[in-house]
């Protein structure tokens, strides 16, 4: 018996051992993976923390308050447009994996467009992918494109999201979460599957402080408690998510740290009322999934940039390319 568990051990050890050297390979060939967009301008460095102590704190604001306000603002505003970027990257060998996108949501009125450009290294846990999605709904009927293939991306650009085509868009009818109704919800709602807006599940909901930077515009930063009784419970659709996106079966979850959102929002005012309105804001998490030796380390982050320029949230026809 222990014979055969020393033979079974070795076998899985040699697995692993080839799976490693795979990864490596495969990820030295790949140039993609030393792409990974920062956005230095707003947030500085990909995980390092925001640093405050250079801007002047403002007297009797309440981060919690101030983000209640700027999120009601933004659901109900009907004109802006707003770009994700999202990468996330293992750190173990045997699990070298990559992905990331960008997205471009326009919301005008009753319109909706986006189109998401992904890219996706993951082998041989999951095929890799390149591919452009777009979507529209006019608010009466929604349209859909996609293109996918090594070839769609531009090789003598600098901008690892550069597409040589685009995917002509046809009529869709809308299922399950792509229904405009859904989709509108989505894009128009959803700031994070964290249970964020209770303070009672900020890890530093005791210090709300609001900073203003050199533009005048409102700095915090939202720390959210990911304990692990946070994330079974009032966090749990958060953590199947991560479980889910894995693709990997009888799987467990750590949050290594918890979740850091850095937000830049502006005071405006409308019908000459004070209001707040988010400009952009920064995501980070890191957390490891587990399978039985097998640790693999994760950090992801989204940054989300807003524009509320008309020129910028008008969808127009270079947007859209329409084929019956």
């Amino acid at each position: 018996m222990k014979n055969k568990l020393k033979i079974k051990l070795i076998a899985f050890l040699i697995l692993l051992l080839l799976l490693s050297l795979l990864l490596t390979s495969c990820n030295k060939k790949d140039k993609t993976l030393n792409q990974i967009p920062i956005d230095t301008k707003s947030f500085g460095q990909n995980y390092v923390p925001m640093y405050y102590s250079n801007m002047a704190k403002v007297p009797s604001a309440d981060a919690h308050d101030i983000l209640l306000k700027a999120y009601d603002n933004w659901i109900n505003n009907t004109g802006h447009m707003r770009t994700q970027t999202f990468t996330l990257e293992t750190d173990a060998k045997i699990a070298k994996i990559t992905y990331m996108f960008k997205q471009t949501i326009k919301i005008d009125n009753e319109k909706l467009f986006t189109r998401k450009v992904s890219i996706q290294r993951s082998e041989p846990f999951k095929p890799n992918c390149n591919e452009v999605n777009k979507y529209y709904f006019d608010g009466k009927s929604a349209k859909k494109g996609h293109i996918d293939g090594k070839n769609i991306f531009s090789d003598k650009s600098g901008n690892v999201f550069d597409t040589k085509s685009e995917p002509t868009m046809q009529p869709f009818n809308g299922e399950g979460d792509e229904t405009p109704e859904n989709m509108m919800k989505f894009y128009r709602t959803i700031l994070a599957t964290y249970n964020w807006e209770d303070v009672n599940n900020w890890y530093n909901k005791d210090d709300r402080t609001v900073y203003k930077d050199e533009n005048n515009h409102l700095r915090f930063s939202m720390v959210i408690n990911c304990s692990k009784e946070k994330m079974d419970t009032v966090h749990k659709k958060t953590k199947d998510e991560f479980l889910s996106y894995a693709g990997i079966k009888n799987i467990s979850l750590s949050m290594k740290n918890n979740t850091v959102f850095d937000f830049i929002i502006e005071e405006v005012m409308e019908d000459n009322t004070p209001s707040y309105r988010f400009l952009g804001w920064r995501r980070t998490e890191q957390y490891e999934i587990k399978k039985g030796i097998m640790t693999i380390p994760t950090k992801q982050t989204c940054l989300e940039i807003f524009s509320y320029n008309k020129d910028d949230y008008t969808i127009n026809s270079e947007d859209i390319s329409i084929q019956f």
